[in-house]
Parts: C-alpha cells; sequence; structure tokens
C-alpha cells in the first residue's frame, strides 16, 4: 500500500508564490520573447541551486543524527540555521563568479524582480489562506515589488529595502524569506556585503 504525500500548505504557497511571480514576471517584462526565456533560466538555475543547498545543509546541521534516524531528519523541513548556510554558500558563489567574470553583479534586475513577486505572493497567500497579515511587512513587500516593477533601480531599490527591513527587523519582528523565518541581523549582514560588493565594483569600473 503506498501511502500519499501531503503538501504542507507552507510549501504549498511558497510554490504557488514563485509560479504567480514568474507569471508576472512574462507579462510585465517588455523584453523580447527569447530574451525573457533566457532570464527565466538564469533564476531557475539560481533558484534550483539554492533549494538543493537549502536541503542539503540539514545533512550537516543534523549530523550525525541523520546517520541515526535519516528517514526522520529528512522528513523534517530545513530552518534558519540551514538558510544561513545556504545563503552563506551562494554569496561566496557569487563573489567568485564577479571576481572571474567583471560584467557579474549581484543586483541583477530579473533575479530581484522573481525574488521581489514571490516574497509578496506569498504573505498575499498567507493573508487569505492563511489569515494572518502583517501591514509593516506587506508594505515593505508591495515597496519592493511594485518599485522594481514600475522603476528598474534595481541597485538603489534592493539596497533600500535591505536598509529599512534591517531597522524593522531590529525594531519589530524580522521579515520572513517566504515563510522562512530569520534573525533581525539577517538582513543588515546581507545590506553590509552588498554596499561592499558595489563599492568594489565602482572602484575597478573608475
Amino acid at each position: 500500500m503506498i501511502s500519499s504525500i501531503v503538501l504542507s500548505p507552507v510549501i504549498g504557497m511558497r510554490i504557488g508564490a514563485v509560479i504567480f511571480a514568474i507569471l508576472s514576471f512574462w507579462l510585465f517584462d517588455p523584453s523580447p520573447v527569447s530574451r525573457k526565456k533566457q532570464k527565466l533560466d538564469e533564476f531557475l538555475s539560481v533558484i534550483t541551486t539554492f533549494i538543493l543547498l537549502f536541503w542539503a545543509m540539514k545533512l550537516v546541521t543534523t549530523f550525525p543524527l541523520v546517520l541515526e534516524y535519516p528517514r526522520s531528519v529528512l522528513s523534517y523541513p530545513s530552518g534558519s540555521t540551514e538558510l544561513y548556510f545556504a545563503v552563506g554558500i551562494m554569496l561566496i558563489l557569487s563573489i567568485r563568479n564577479y571576481f572571474k567574470n567583471k560584467g557579474a553583479t549581484v543586483f541583477t534586475y530579473a533575479w530581484w524582480i522573481l525574488f521581489a513577486g514571490a516574497q509578496f505572493y506569498y504573505l498575499f497567500f498567507e493573508a487569505v489562506f492563511g489569515g494572518h497579515l502583517d501591514l509593516v511587512h506587506m508594505a515593505i513587500a508591495v515597496c519592493f515589488f511594485v518599485g522594481l516593477a514600475l522603476f528598474k533601480r534595481t541597485y538603489i531599490i534592493v539596497l533600500s529595502m535591505f536598509l529599512v527591513v534591517s531597522v524593522v527587523s531590529f525594531f519589530g519582528s524580522p521579515l520572513e524569506v517566504i515563510g522562512q523565518r530569520v534573525h533581525a541581523g539577517f538582513y543588515l549582514s546581507l545590506f553590509i556585503v552588498s554596499v561592499l560588493i558595489e563599492i568594489h565594483r565602482r572602484r575597478s569600473a573608475g
């Protein structure tokens, strides 16, 4: 007898948020279809790598428990610690790519507009289906998503978002990353790293 697999509401909302973000990007991005496909391929490549790292880090954080109870550990969702490890590795890979390819940047518009869309849609689904609405967090997500969609000043908007969320997180509850809880210093760390990378890029270009 094969047991059925039940998709948890959180995972379902995350998948739905990414799908709706992709649909919104496809509808509103003015680029030719071939360029849209290239951008989506890049985004899906990054998000797939991140998801695999997010899951794989559980093997590190739960070792050696995973050797004794592999099915129980692997079926348990990854948490904040795994998220930090995954983001850290992704940052290292991005910085490595930046130094190998001087044209690379952490402020790729397509990636950030898709991420902002997924964040907004997740909060929207959480409010509609989960009955939970944080007006401050929703306002930040809307400003981030709409700001990128309308103005496309990726560098300024992303850094502004990191800074605002850092301040809000230290004085209130941190904004979750598509349903994943994070520490207040998470966004501040990303803000500092992003500023340092951009300063180095501008000095190298100048």
